[in-house]
């Protein structure tokens, strides 16, 4: 609707009109609502996931540690400190 349409509305047509608009807003407000949640959801999936990734990759460096540790016999306090020191860094 145009502002020159709204000038030549009466009073019924033009609470009509208002009551429509106000309606319609409530609508969009509560998509919004439930789009912002479905991101926050999201983005704490994210999150979760970024933060088990890390823990894996931790976990894989561990054993690749005592692997490569493992085939230096002769240093072996050396290597023991090496990983202690890798794995509590976290």
């Amino acid at each position: 609707m145009s502002p020159q349409q709204l000038d030549s509305l009466d009073l019924q047509q033009t609470r009509q009109a208002l009551l429509t608009l106000m309606s319609e807003m409530v609508v969009k407000d509560e998509l919004l609502a439930r789009e912002r949640r479905e991101v926050a959801f999201k983005q704490a999936l994210i999150d979760k996931l970024t933060h088990e990734l890390a823990i894996l990759r931790r976990l894989k460096y561990a054993v690749t540690s005592e692997k490569f540790c493992a085939g230096r016999a002769p240093n072996r306090r050396a290597c023991s400190k090496r990983r202690w020191t890798a794995t509590s860094r976290s």
